[in-house]
């Protein structure tokens, strides 16, 4: 995988979790706003960029990064793309965290539409995917708005797995 470079939308820059900043989040909000020049905003957890992941593609970051509100520059949120076994193809699951008084202004989109046009264009994955519990209407109307179509395959009634249909879909 290339390099998480800093992506940027008209309202967002999406700023890569390294090692240096996944250690200042998991001393604080204050070290984590040094090291950034940002603060993070009220209900938002920094420690979240920090939390190791499980399963076959164990430790931390680079596969995080953070959502940063240019015009108030605040850390709003953070996303994540991680590689997965699915089968033989390079598969991406995509996910997402907005602090609860940004969400609902289409920030989580506007993140994740750079998140998706770099693992299509630069990364070159073959697939990408989303979990999304059902009752999480929000998550639900995001994943449609962006193209993904429910696949249905998850074993757990509530949650399933969202399938990226490519931008044409939304043409």
């Amino acid at each position: 995988m290339s390099a998480f470079p800093v992506l940027e939308s008209p309202r967002l820059r999406l700023a890569p979790a390294t090692h240096l900043i996944v250690r200042a989040a998991m001393e604080g909000p204050d070290p984590l706003a040094a090291l950034v020049g940002a603060q993070p905003a009220p209900g938002w957890r920094p420690a979240q960029i920090a939390e190791p992941k499980t399963g076959p593609m164990q430790g931390y970051a680079p596969n995080r990064a953070m959502v940063i509100l240019k015009d108030e520059n605040r850390i709003i949120g953070d996303v994540r793309f991680e590689p997965i076994g699915r089968g033989p193809q390079v598969t991406y699951e995509i996910g997402y965290a907005i602090a609860p008084t940004y969400r609902r202004k289409g920030y989580a989109s506007e993140a994740m539409r750079q998140i998706i046009s770099w693992l299509d264009e630069d990364v070159c994955a073959d697939e990408i995917v989303a979990g999304c519990n059902m009752e999480n209407g929000a998550s639900v109307r995001t994943l449609i708005k962006l193209g993904f179509l429910l696949d249905g395959s998850s074993p757990n009634r509530h949650a399933f797995w969202w399938i990226w249909e490519g931008w044409d879909r939304l043409r």
